[in-house]
């Protein structure tokens, strides 16, 4: 909004037009401030601003061109109206007027309305123009705050991250250690149960299935030992060393710690060829084959009857193929994200959605590949594809049973 005072500075070589114009300023309701050359009106720019100058073209010493690109340059970050005055109508001056920064033009003999139009009209200008500059100040204030708060946003949204995936790590860990603590809790639940019935001396038969609850339980701490001792190398994979898997022995290890969860659920078949060897570590392969026995014998359970989960493994050569598949009630309609971490259709029981993300998380690390389909037993089958060790031999095409794992006597034969 344009002040209702302001300080016009009057720049003319003649004392009669200083006087004529200072006059119509001050009807206006304006003060005016007059000079006789630019040279003292210069002087005057450098210790304070109008709000406007009204200067003569035709004056001794500085001309009006010059004196006006002086002032100018004093008023470099200001927004002054300069209004020149002359006599001559060239329009050759009213060009060089302009590019000497001038804003207008008056020309003589003054018109009275003219005069008063342009004075009213260059102060509009100078009030619309302070107000753009206190709101451009405003705005920048503003930007700046909402830069800070922008990093502050990105540094909880870093934080948040970090976080989340510290989350995500106790997650998996507690999912990843409760498959071999469960074998540990039932094993000895079932060694102290039978040692309260034991009335009598311990028979042979007794004495087998305890050392075999002992043996396994033994070997569920042995894995849980070394899962914590891998955990630190799996957060950083430039650590994982080049172990390679005999899978044949990998599958026989998950399948005992897993006999209680499968057993009074399913059959199991397996087809496994002894001679293959998986370039991925043995726990990390265990970790694999662990999570999707217990997956498959959860997914039997819910079908209400006894099932068949069957596990096969085979090479070509190049790569090793070990799929599980189960007579359970299938996969669920969409499984676009049933590797991403979180991913469950089994909360209510429990489900923490990490398994099938960690089996993916390892294959993939091993240069394989994890897939999932319909199997022909009615329910699921996960495909895993991990290459062959160097130097290891393919499947047997001269005699393929004698390669097969044999169930170990009350052990695996579920």
């Amino acid at each position: 909004m344009m002040q209702t005072s302001a300080d016009i500075w009057i720049v003319d070589d003649v004392q009669s037009n200083r006087a004529l114009f200072a006059e119509i300023v001050e009807t206006l309701g304006h003060s005016a401030k007059t000079f006789p050359d630019g040279e003292s009106a210069i002087e005057a720019a450098s210790k304070e601003t109008p709000d406007m100058i009204l200067l003569d073209v035709m004056m001794p010493g500085l001309n009006g061109f010059e004196s006006c690109r002086e002032l100018r340059k004093q008023f470099d970050q200001e927004m002054v109206p300069i209004v020149m005055i002359t006599a001559n109508p060239d329009r050759e001056m009213y060009s060089r007027g302009l590019e000497a920064g001038a804003d207008d033009y008056l020309f003589q003999p003054i018109d009275l309305a003219a005069i008063r139009s342009r004075i009213s009209a260059m102060l509009r200008l100078r009030a619309a123009y302070q107000d753009l500059s206190t709101t451009k100040e405003k705005l920048a204030t503003r930007v700046d705050l909402l830069r800070r708060e922008v990093a502050e946003a990105e540094q909880l949204l870093h934080l948040n991250d970090r976080l989340q995936s510290v989350g995500m790590m106790v997650a998996g860990i507690a999912h990843e250690l409760r498959n071999p603590l469960t074998a540990v809790r039932f094993n000895l639940e079932w060694v102290a149960d039978n040692l309260h019935k034991q009335e009598t001396g311990l028979g042979p038969t007794w004495r087998e299935q305890l050392s075999e609850a002992v043996d396994i339980s033994l070997e569920a701490t042995s894995n849980l030992d070394a899962l914590v001792a891998d955990l630190s190398t799996f957060a950083r994979p430039d650590r994982e060393d080049n172990q390679n898997s005999q899978v044949a022995a990998v599958v026989d290890s998950a399948l005992r710690v897993t006999k209680h969860t499968v057993i009074s659920h399913a059959r199991l078949e397996i087809d496994v060829d002894r001679q293959i060897v998986a370039a991925v570590r043995p726990r990390r392969l265990a970790q694999v084959i662990i999570n999707l026995i217990v997956n498959s014998a959860r997914a039997i359970a819910k079908t209400k009857k006894r099932g068949v989960l069957r596990i096969q493994a085979s090479s070509d050569g190049t790569w090793v193929q070990i799929s599980v598949t189960d007579s359970g009630i299938g996969l669920p309609p969409n499984t676009d994200n049933i590797f991403e971490p979180f991913y469950t259709t089994d909360e209510g029981s429990g489900g923490t959605g990490l398994g099938l993300g960690i089996c993916a998380q390892i294959v993939r690390r091993a240069g394989g590949e994890i897939a999932c389909g319909e199997g022909n037993l009615g329910g699921a089958e996960i495909r895993l594809r991990i290459p062959q060790a160097h130097g290891a031999p393919s499947s047997s095409k001269t005699n393929p049973e004698a390669n097969k794992i044999v169930l170990a006597k009350g052990s695996l034969s579920a």
